[in-house]
């Protein structure tokens, strides 16, 4: 797997996480 596709589906995670703890006060 292309490093990109790595890096991006990492980045694609954090910014899921990041929403996630967003909604939670």
């Amino acid at each position: 797997m292309p490093l990109v596709i790595f890096v991006a589906s990492i980045a694609l995670a954090v910014a899921q996480t990041g929403a996630l703890h967003a909604q939670i006060p």
